[in-house]
């Protein structure tokens, strides 16, 4: 089996997600005190998160749909408030989004190598995974994946179509 192979290509896990409940959100203010919800959301690093959830949830998800940065080496604002016109982004109101900036391909791998190990161990048998990357690090995104899961496990490729079909 083919590996993609660089210099700090380690597996350095940190330490599981503590929770914490801060929050119960009812749809539409209607509680359910008698019954049992696993509809959770959680807040923090996916890495640590997704550690946590090992114990309980090892091979046992069907579907995992990731979206990491895709190594663009920019930083993005985020939209805030609701309802602004779409076609008026100058009217936007903006704050701090994320940083998709890295030193190098090395450290982007880094990051998202691990993720994917344990997006492997998570996922059950029959499950899926889908990995949202666009051309800036699909090709090692590719490597990884069949390095861990198989190349045998590949399904299918997504692939978006911006501009409408080919006149052809």
């Amino acid at each position: 089996m083919p590996e993609l192979v660089w210099s700090t290509k380690r597996l350095n896990f940190p330490p599981p997600a503590q929770f914490k409940l801060d929050s119960l959100v009812y749809p539409q203010g209607k509680g359910y005190p008698n019954q049992k919800c696993n509809d959770r959301l959680f807040l923090g690093d996916n890495l640590a998160v997704m550690l946590s959830l090992l114990g309980e949830y090892e091979g046992k998800f069907d579907l995992i749909y990731a979206d990491p940065p895709f190594f663009t080496n920019r930083h993005y604002s985020a939209r805030i408030g609701r309802q602004e016109d779409s076609r008026r982004p100058k009217e936007w109101q903006l704050a701090e989004g994320y940083p998709d900036a890295w030193q190098n391909i090395e450290a982007y791998l880094d990051m998202l190598y691990p993720r994917l190990v344990v997006m492997h161990r998570l996922l059950s048998a029959q499950g899926t995974l889908y990995l949202h990357l666009d051309w800036h690090a699909n090709a090692y995104a590719r490597l990884m994946l069949d390095e861990i899961f198989g190349a045998e496990r590949l399904l299918n490729e997504i692939v978006w179509l911006y501009h409408g079909p080919s006149p052809i």
